[in-house]
Parts: C-alpha cells; structure tokens; sequence
C-alpha cells in the first residue's frame, strides 16, 4: 500500500498490527524527544522493524507524522461535525461540540502537542496540508457560532476572538487534566461550557466591565 492509499485510509480501520506498533512509536518518540530529535532508524528500532519494514509503511519520518496528523484530525473532524449537529438549538449544539472538543484533546493530548508544537519544523507542504486540517475543525466552530448569532442564541463582543477563545480553553485542557483531579471531566466540560456561553454572550448587554471605556 502506497502512502497516498494509506491517506485515504479511514481513521476508523483497524490498523495491522505492525503499522499500529509504528505508529505508536513514532508518536512516543516525538512526544518525548520531540520531531527534529528523532530519527527514523530510531523509530524503526523502537517498533521493532527494519528500516526496509518501515518504508514500506511510510516514505520517511515526516510521512509518519503527517500519517498520525491526518488520521487524529479526520477523527477530530467527522466528530466534530456530528457533534455540532447534535441538538435542536445553538446551545445544545455548543455543549455537545465543547464536550467532543475537550474530550478529543485529553484522549490524545500527545498527538494535539506535537501538532501545535512541531508546525515549524516540517516542510511548508506538510505544514500546509496540517493547516487546511485545523481549519476545517475551525470552520465547524465558526458555522455553529454563525447558526446562534442568526438565531438570537448568541450575541459575542466578537466572534472571531470569542471562538478562538473557546478553542483555546478547550486545547489547553490537555495540559493539565489528571484523572485523580479535584474535577471529574464531566465537570471540567460543564465549567467550560458556561464560560463559551458567556463568552458567546458577552455583547448581549451592551455594557463593558469598568475601566475598559474607550
């Protein structure tokens, strides 16, 4: 199988098992060490293979990651999408969409770092084809955000800063969520649902905090 078949792969197949075994390498060594630090006959040796093994899985270490990328965002995405459609009104659908967004993150909270960390340090093809990926996740907060403005759900100060605000509370859930928490994770995506919906909110009042007066 080629790399552009492997592409088109569904992030919802079941991988061989020896392409799961270097996949789960090559996203171990990255998280730990980091992209540029690692070589490929390192991730060949981590899952066990030889480097002939390997390439007939991936063309080269920046093949395997963009492989982990496109898989984690096409499961990110088509999630996304069904949970921004699940409910009947605007704020159903932000509750499902910040319970999918945070949920996402802290499943696979190694793959989201290295996505937002190693950008830099791939080819701007890579790069490129990542970011089409992000803002297609993107583009799903900003049509609901859209949908409950039009609708009279939501009125933000700004829509732009409101959803970016949003997707980085929710990104930087990850960071510091530890199962034996003072939060259960349910509780941690309720308080982050009311605080996007306030957010969401915000312009409805017509009034700014003291001291922020132009």
């Amino acid at each position: 199988m080629n790399s552009s078949e492997r592409a088109a792969k569904s992030p919802d197949v079941e991988l061989a098992p020896t392409e799961r075994r270097l996949m789960e390498a090559a996203q171990a060594l990255f998280a730990t060490k980091g992209y540029s630090a690692v070589g490929i006959r390192e991730i060949a040796r981590e899952a066990g293979l030889t480097i002939g093994s390997l390439y007939h899985y991936a063309a080269s270490k920046e093949d395997l990651f963009l492989q982990l990328m496109r898989r984690s965002y096409a499961r990110a995405n088509a999630r996304a999408r069904e949970a921004a459609a699940s409910g009947s009104t605007p704020v159903e659908r932000l509750a499902s969409l910040v319970r999918m967004h945070v949920l996402s993150e802290v499943s696979e909270p190694s793959v989201w770092r290295l996505n937002r960390s190693e950008l830099e340090v791939i080819s701007a093809e890579a790069r490129a084809e990542l970011v089409v990926l992000r803002d297609e996740f993107e583009q799903t907060w900003r049509q609901l955000i859209e949908d409950g403005i039009a609708a009279g759900s939501f009125a933000p100060d700004d829509p732009a800063i409101a959803r970016f605000s949003i997707i980085q509370i929710c990104n930087g859930v990850s960071l510091w969520y530890r199962p034996d928490g003072r939060l259960s994770l349910d509780e941690i995506v309720a308080i982050i649902f009311r605080q996007a919906l306030a957010l969401l909110r915000a312009g409805a009042s017509g009034t700014q905090p003291a001291g922020l007066s132009s």
